[in-house]
């Protein structure tokens, strides 16, 4: 039927006829020939899908149909000419949403890279966190970024995107950044590294057991307990001997359950603390398995608004 249509919508150009006419023809065509082969019921009901197939033939889809989205070329566009870095910062921002197509991954990878502004290179490393794994643009300019960008808020947004990437290939760099002079980038590396999980837990992650700040020896932790590699459990033994927050020998004990039948000797004494907490989150190390619960999952970098 497609065909004929087609063959004969030819006719009716050559012929003169008005579009309107000839969709009017063929759907009474096609109707009549329905209404002889499946009868005039089922012929009734599909009647008003012919009408609108005809039209489709005929008329062409509807004019927005086939329109691309324009956005991220021009937004694309903004972010590499703009002299406003406000401006810029906006187009970074709304990239975002595109962030796995080639023009806008390789806006925002050349503003991660090149643009003046530290607030408009740091927009861009949190909008290629979306860039999905595989992306060497957004890896390639986000491992730059966290090794050499002067600014320590880039590199922060920089190993957090990474680490929602999850492309292994960006695990070096993670690590180099572990000796960051900042905090806030020692600890999004080590939140990026547990997100990648490493076949094995690198050195540079078992040394910031000691790190001076907190939080950086407790996401050293939870790093250590998703790449759950047993080599790193002595490391663990000997963090959790010389800790003195409660709130941190419980970190280590749960990353040390993660280690398997490496993980006993180390529990086995606590099981007689006088501290009902560690007792009981060393029982349940030993019971195995998810006794402890899930880990809380660092919570992740929020959306910003320019």
């Amino acid at each position: 039927a497609a065909a004929q249509a087609a063959a004969s919508a030819a006719a009716s150009a050559a012929a003169g006829t008005t579009v309107a006419e000839t969709i009017a023809t063929q759907t009474k065509t096609t109707t009549r020939v329905l209404t002889e082969t499946v009868g005039p019921t089922v012929s009734a009901v599909v009647g008003p899908t012919v009408s609108a197939v005809m039209r489709s033939l005929f008329q062409g889809a509807p004019a927005g149909a086939q329109k691309s989205d324009d956005r991220p070329v021009l937004l694309a566009r903004v972010l590499r000419t703009d002299t406003s870095a406000t401006l810029r910062r906006v187009a970074a921002w709304g990239l975002q949403d595109y962030a796995s197509s080639p023009v806008a991954a390789e806006a925002l990878a050349n503003a991660v890279r090149h643009d003046a502004s530290a607030a408009v290179r740091e927009m861009a490393a949190w909008a290629l966190a979306d860039g999905g794994e595989g992306s060497s643009v957004a890896t390639d300019a986000l491992s730059a970024a966290l090794r050499s960008d002067a600014d320590a808020h880039v590199r922060a947004t920089a190993a957090w995107a990474l680490g929602n990437i999850g492309d292994r290939t960006a695990t070096d760099a993670l690590v180099a950044a572990l000796g960051d002079a900042s905090p806030d980038v020692r600890t999004r590396a080590l939140w990026a590294i547990g997100n990648v999980e490493p076949k094995q837990a690198p050195r540079a992650v078992i040394a910031l057991l000691s790190d001076k700040e907190p939080r950086v020896r407790e996401l050293a932790a939870w790093a250590l307990y998703q790449i759950e590699d047993p080599a790193a459990a002595p490391a663990l033994e000997a963090a959790l001997r010389a800790e003195s927050s409660k709130d941190l020998q419980l970190a280590y004990i749960r990353a040390l359950a993660a280690m398997g039948e490496k993980s006993v000797d180390a529990i086995r004494g606590l099981l007689e603390s006088p501290d009902q907490r560690v007792k009981t989150m060393a029982v349940k190390a030993l019971a195995g398995g998810h006794a402890a619960g899930p880990w809380p999952w660092p919570w992740p970098e929020p959306r910003p608004y320019p």
